[in-house]
């Protein structure tokens, strides 16, 4: 479920958006700024491991099940080499960005995006209370059948 969560997120919301709820309901900027470069990194990091496994390709390096079983740490070095140096690079580059956007500025951010909650939000989260109030008092036993 994390997981899940965690990838229509990412691929659904823009950070500009993410970073001004948040701020709305105050959440400390100590949590913003972490959890926006890290929602912007991991696009990246998919986008650079796109990259590597060209490059790789163009050397006649595969990165295919017969390495994996042979030769298991040089196939994982050919990959985590490079992505961990493209990595250093994203956070410096994203890190720039955000310092330049203005992220860490003790002034109240300005958005053109209004938070706001629609039917959607409170049928999931109705849904969500009312799935927690059943586990909670043990009316449904959704791991044991």
């Amino acid at each position: 479920p994390l997981f899940v969560f965690s990838s229509v997120m990412i691929a659904t919301t823009r950070v500009s958006e993410l970073v001004c709820a948040l701020q709305k309901i105050h959440v400390p900027k100590s949590i913003i700024i972490p959890f926006a470069v890290t929602l912007r990194f991991f696009p990246a990091a998919k986008e650079e491991f796109a990259y590597i496994r060209d490059a790789m390709k163009v050397r006649g390096i595969g990165l295919d099940a017969r390495n994996l079983l042979t030769r298991p740490l040089t196939a994982l070095e050919w990959v985590l080499v490079p992505l961990m140096i493209r990595s250093a690079h994203i956070a410096d580059e994203l890190s720039a960005a955000a310092v330049t956007r203005g992220i860490d500025s003790d002034c109240p951010r300005t958005s053109f995006f209004v938070p706001r909650l629609g039917p959607p939000d409170w049928i999931i989260g109705g849904a969500f209370t009312i799935f927690t109030v059943i586990a909670a008092r043990g009316g449904v036993d959704f791991f044991h059948g």
